[in-house]
């Protein structure tokens, strides 16, 4: 999936980029969304896939928390909402990933991260 993502951008990418803004084209063409029911790994697999360079936003801390506490060998940062609303200007990760975990539970701040990081990829999981 990612990789077909990344050829259908890079045949839009001349066409349809300086169209949008950064944030609409994120949206439409770097976002995975999968919707993947309650209790069924997406965490592990995260942790598994993510890179040193990838962005893992949770809701909450106590889900931070634990999080860094089992994570093993993942090295990517693991962060809140909270945590990237203080970025008045984009923080731009490149072509790492931001990983979205439970996003229907983040609600309206995964609004706010489409506004403020420029990356890759956008990956949810769950609804």
């Amino acid at each position: 999936m990612v990789a077909a993502n990344y050829d259908h951008r890079m045949h839009l990418h001349a066409s349809h980029e300086h169209m949008m803004s950064d944030e609409h084209f994120a949206r439409e063409f770097k976002t995975l969304h999968f919707d993947i029911g309650r209790q069924v790994g997406k965490t592990s697999l995260i942790l598994e896939l993510a890179r040193p360079s990838d962005m893992i936003v949770v809701h909450n801390r106590a889900t931070q928390h634990r999080l860094l506490q089992i994570r093993g060998a993942c090295r990517a940062s693991i962060v809140t909402p909270t945590e990237v609303e203080p970025y008045r200007i984009y923080r731009n990760l490149g072509d790492s990933y931001v990983w979205i975990d439970e996003p229907s539970v983040i609600g309206n701040a995964v609004d706010m991260l489409y506004q403020r990081i420029r990356a890759g990829l956008f990956i949810k999981l769950g609804e």
